[in-house]
């Protein structure tokens, strides 16, 4: 079995505090429809004040990502630089890969929606600025607190349940878990997007497929790289993926 030297905390702390950034960032892309909704829901209280409570769920979830990634990963041979568990090569080594697959990804996917599905996986910001927050948003909360939820903590668990039914041993060569593993949270990955699409559209079968299987495939390129490589690899794909939309919204914009 693969340990690691550091302790839990030292495992959990670095990858909250790196998650936050991006929960932070949530407000960026906050619809103008949800403060409304927040007027609604409390007449009485500050919008700047219900926007920041709505930052609470996110950060639950990201500090309990945190937590089952440094109580699991490193047990699973896992790799994390800000963790510094199983590190067995230089991040700069493992970006290129990483940042090619993200862009790559994300051409994917803008091709893909607008070719099968008719739509506009970039989406259509009224103004350059709101493309540039969307993309800080998408650099800091996709790129980060997501790959820490679902790659770093939902992953792992999924490994870790998956092994523990197929009795195998955690450090175990098991590729077929893992692939297995991989699918199931790109598929979770995917489905949490659903409740934010909510917002654009209405969740009918055509536009639940469209987001699912577009979700899921940049979800499939993150774990295996997150498997194969670092958590790290998966934030930098998950990051140009963004990056890739981005272009494809300034070349929409302009």
């Amino acid at each position: 079995m693969l340990e690691s030297g550091p302790s839990f905390p030292q495992r959990f702390w670095p990858l909250v505090a790196a998650g936050l950034l991006g929960v932070l960032a949530l407000p960026l892309t906050f619809p103008p429809s949800l403060d409304e909704s927040l007027r609604a829901a409390a007449p009485g209280m500050a919008p700047g004040v219900l926007k920041a409570l709505t930052l609470i769920q996110p950060a639950l979830l990201l500090a309990a990502g945190a937590a089952i990634g440094a109580a699991l990963a490193h047990r699973l041979g896992l790799t994390s630089h800000l963790a510094g568990v199983n590190v067995r090569r230089h991040l700069l080594h493992e970006l290129p890969l990483a940042i090619a697959g993200g862009l790559i990804v994300g051409a994917v996917i803008v091709v893909v929606d607008r070719t099968v599905f008719q739509g506009g996986a970039a989406g259509q910001p009224a103004s350059l600025r709101n493309i540039g927050e969307a993309l800080a948003s998408g650099v800091l909360y996709g790129g980060i607190t997501e790959e820490v939820m679902m790659r770093w903590g939902l992953l792992s668990l999924v490994a870790w349940a998956m092994l523990k039914l197929a009795r195998r041993p955690l450090a175990a060569e098991a590729p077929v878990i893992y692939m297995l593993a991989i699918v199931v949270v790109a598929v979770v990955f995917a489905a949490a997007h659903l409740p934010a699409a909510a917002v654009v559209a209405p969740l009918d079968a055509p536009f639940v497929t469209r987001i699912v299987v577009l979700n899921s495939i940049a979800g499939v390129v993150y774990g295996a790289l997150f498997w194969q490589r670092s958590l790290e690899a998966a934030m930098a794909a998950h990051m140009a993926t963004h990056v890739a939309f981005t272009v494809a919204r300034v070349m929409q914009w302009a």
